[in-house]
C-alpha cells in the first residue's frame, strides 16, 4: 500500500472525508498531550487530569492511573488514521467509521466517569476544566462528517454504474 503511484496518493489527500479524519486523528494526539481538568487538593496541591491519570503537580506524583482511557484514545486516533488509508474500500471504510463514533463516545463517556470520580474522592469543588474536554465530541462530529462524505462517493459511483 505505500508504493502506490502518486495520482493515487493525491486523489486519496484531496478527498475531504481525508481531511475530516485526520483531524480527527490531530484531535486525538491533542488528548493524549495535554490534560482534561485542573483540581484543587483539599491539602493545597494543584492535581490535573491527563488521559493517563491523574497528577500531583507540586510533586510530580501519579496518584490515580487510567491507562484504559488512554488505550481507548489511541486506538480511536489508530482507527482514525487506517480509515484514511483504506479509501479505495469504502464499506469498510464506514464501518471502521461507525466503530469509531461509538468507541470516541464511550471514551468521552469513561472521561466524564473518572472526573466524577476524582472529584468525590478528592471533595474538592476548586477545578476547572481545558478545552480538551470537548474533542472527544468534536471528533464524533467529525468522524461523522467523514462517514457522510464516504457514503456521498459510494452513492455517487453506484448511479454511474447503474447508468452503464
Amino acid at each position: 500500500m505505500l508504493f502506490l503511484p502518486a495520482e493515487i496518493y493525491s486523489n486519496m489527500i484531496q478527498r475531504v472525508q481525508s481531511l475530516f479524519l485526520l483531524f480527527a486523528v490531530i484531535f486525538s494526539s491533542l488528548m493524549i498531550l495535554l490534560p482534561f481538568s485542573q483540581m484543587m487538593a483539599p491539602h493545597g496541591d494543584l492535581l490535573k487530569f491527563y488521559c493517563t491519570g491523574l497528577y500531583n503537580i507540586p510533586q510530580e506524583k501519579l496518584i490515580y492511573n487510567t491507562w484504559t482511557l488512554c488505550v481507548l484514545t489511541v486506538v480511536t486516533g489508530l482507527i482514525s488514521l487506517v480509515t484514511i488509508f483504506i479509501f479505495q474500500r469504502r464499506v469498510l471504510q464506514m464501518r471502521f467509521c461507525v466503530y469509531n463514533i461509538l468507541l470516541t463516545l464511550a471514551q468521552f463517556i469513561l472521561i466524564l466517569y473518572y472526573f466524577f470520580k476524582f472529584k468525590g474522592v478528592l471533595e474538592t469543588n476548586l477545578h476547572s476544566f481545558s478545552f480538551t474536554i470537548i474533542l472527544p465530541l468534536v471528533n464524533i462530529f467529525l468522524i461523522f462528517q467523514a462517514f457522510r462524505a464516504i457514503r456521498r462517493d459510494d452513492l455517487l459511483i453506484k448511479s454511474y454504474d447503474r447508468l452503464r
